[in-house]
């Protein structure tokens, strides 16, 4: 099998699939110009806004931002990872995929820890089947309800209540011991026999599992409430806590299907939904709801449901979790549990029909936040002050108008006060947030940057103007120093396969944004022009900021000792006014 890498296989898939025919297996395009035009499937689109380019081999819609190459595409479209919509386009493309990764070192150890973790899983579910601890343990997990079928279809497994079963049965089979501790599977200390202990010792242990399907971690459980109740893997290459929500392999199909998910804290709570039927759920393993758990589950359903214990720190937990969906253009939904209730109690005492009523009937997690926030007020836990600074911040995190617009209302029904004085204080807080929806993410970016970006994106050979310039002190805006920093180190000679070398959207849509978007720069004569004005723009600004900063230190410095110290400065300020006025000279407008 050919060994090639990603680059070789994304540039060989682009070759081999149209991007216009592969898109129009899934929507309708017509014909516009040099390019094509059709109804953008990743948002409500009532007229064609997303251009798809043959010659460029990009889409992006210029209404909600998605943009990219085929790959892209198939990805949003389908729900899948790099790695899934790379699989499936190169089997349409007839591309030979890999057998191997070129950094063999790396992928071995990768495997080889993965190997580690599925030992350790047999280990323990064969004490779980096979030793009387573990018959104590299948009669503990009975009385909570588990049954043997979910039992097995978990992999659930049990550690032995002594100090180093683990590590011996390692050491026995010769398993680099080094890797399982580097897995967390094993302790290193002097005193243990061997030089190591077990890390899950007399617990229930729940494999958590990556998307792959691979073993990447185990969460512990007493089978009584000694203090850790629950233990989890520490880190690894194999295991990010916060990227990874356990039950998600098993579960992404119904989610999917549903376009709901429900969103408990533990092992038990998603194996009793399991069981009953309630299928579309996964487990935050009692950490805090991510960022990434958040873009995790956004590809495989739009509506999220949490249902946490009835506790203070469960509902704690519900409210943390506003910030990191609304960040991420999510309005989840929320059911509130009576205090001594866990959605494992509840769904055995209920039944399933009864609590699918329940979230049927989940209420709006900002509502229940401004419920919360009232009692606050209202016990004079908070000030009338710092909870409407608070709602504002909240009002701010809002990616659509018509929600912020609802709530921005009951804010200041709320508290007695005008609209416009909550979208004056939304204002100081944050400019951004009154942007419409929906917007291209370049129109909150230096105007000039993306000028700049565009050009050197269509006429690669402008690099050189600025090879032995120190472009990136010069910029203003992180995300496009990064787009250009990558661009002008690479030789592009297909210049879309630069989105490639992004994992982050935003990057993406701008890069598909900009190139898709050359109607104004088409003449080179005109472009050229274009480019030396935003160049000198830029050089301005970063001549203007140097200024505040001069300006700020002979402020802040004024009783400096340091000889001459004012004079360098003023002297340093005069050289830049220099400079501002020659470059002032050359721009139109300035």
């Amino acid at each position: 099998m050919n060994q090639l890498n990603n680059i070789d296989i994304v540039r060989n898939i682009k070759d081999n699939i149209s991007i216009i025919d592969h898109i129009q297996k899934f929507i309708s395009l017509k014909h516009s110009g040099r390019d094509y035009l059709g109804i953008c499937p990743f948002h409500d689109d009532h007229k064609p806004s997303m251009r798809v380019s043959e010659d460029k081999s990009l889409f992006h819609c210029f209404s909600c931002g998605s943009g990219g190459d085929v790959i892209g595409f198939h990805m949003k479209y389908n729900n899948l990872d790099f790695p899934s919509a790379l699989k499936e386009l190169a089997e349409i493309a007839g591309v030979q995929m890999p057998s191997r990764s070129q950094n063999i070192k790396t992928k071995s150890n990768t495997e080889l820890l993965y190997k580690i973790n599925i030992f350790a899983n047999k280990f323990f579910i064969a004490n779980l089947k096979q030793t009387a601890e573990g018959k104590k343990a299948f009669n503990y997990l009975a009385t909570r309800g588990i049954e043997k079928d979910s039992l097995e279809r978990f992999s659930i497994g049990y550690s032995i209540n002594e100090w180093n079963g683990l590590a011996t049965k390692l050491s026995s089979k010769n398993v680099p011991i080094k890797l399982a501790e580097q897995l967390g599977l094993i302790i290193k200390s002097a005193k243990a026999p061997g030089g190591f202990y077990d890390r899950f010792r007399g617990r229930i242990i729940f494999p958590i599992v990556d998307l792959n399907n691979k073993v990447a971690g185990f969460g512990g459980r007493t089978l009584f409430d000694e203090i850790p109740k629950y233990l989890n893997s520490p880190e690894s290459p194999v295991y990010n806590k916060s990227s990874i929500l356990y039950g998600l392999n098993e579960t992404r199909n119904d989610i999917r299907k549903d376009n709901r998910v429900i969103i408990v804290e533990g092992y038990i709570d998603l194996l009793s939904l399991y069981q009953n039927g309630v299928k579309n759920v996964v487990a935050t393993l009692g950490t805090s709801l991510t960022s990434n758990h958040a873009k995790l589950l956004k590809r495989f359903c739009e509506n999220m449901v949490i249902i946490y214990d009835g506790d203070k720190s469960g509902i704690n937990a519900s409210l943390r979790a506003l910030d990191v969906f609304l960040k991420h253009g999510v309005a989840p939904f929320v059911v509130v549990l009576p205090h001594d209730e866990d959605p494992s109690s509840l769904i055995e005492k209920i039944g399933k029909e009864k609590f699918l009523s329940l979230i049927n009937s989940a209420k709006p997690l900002i509502d229940f936040y401004f419920e919360n926030i009232l009692d606050e007020l209202n016990s004079g836990t908070k000030s009338r002050n710092s909870i409407i600074k608070e709602i504002v911040e909240k009002l701010s995190l809002f990616s659509d108008t018509i929600n912020r617009s609802f709530y921005t209302k009951k804010a200041a029904e709320m508290f007695g006060l005008r609209e416009q004085e909550i979208y004056s204080l939304l204002k100081n807080a944050n400019p951004k947030a009154l942007n419409q929806a929906g917007s291209n993410n370049s129109q909150s970016k230096n105007s000039y940057e993306l000028i700049f970006l565009k050009v050197l994106l269509h006429y690669p050979h402008f690099i050189e103007k600025i090879r032995d310039d120190n472009i990136l002190d010069l910029l203003e805006e992180e995300i496009l120093k990064g787009i250009i920093n990558v661009y002008i180190q690479s030789d592009f000679s297909d210049i879309a396969s630069l989105i490639n070398h992004f994992d982050d959207n935003e990057s993406r849509q701008i890069i598909s944004e900009l190139l898709l978007s050359s109607e104004d720069i088409e003449n080179e004569h005109i472009a050229d022009k274009i480019f030396e004005q935003s160049y000198r723009r830029i050089k301005l600004q970063s001549i203007k900021k140097e200024q505040r900063k001069i300006k700020s230190r002979l402020k802040s410095d004024a009783n400096n000792k340091e000889p001459d110290f004012e004079i360098k400065l003023l002297k340093e300020y005069d050289n830049l006014v220099k400079l501002e006025k020659n470059l002032s000279g050359q721009v139109y407008g300035a």
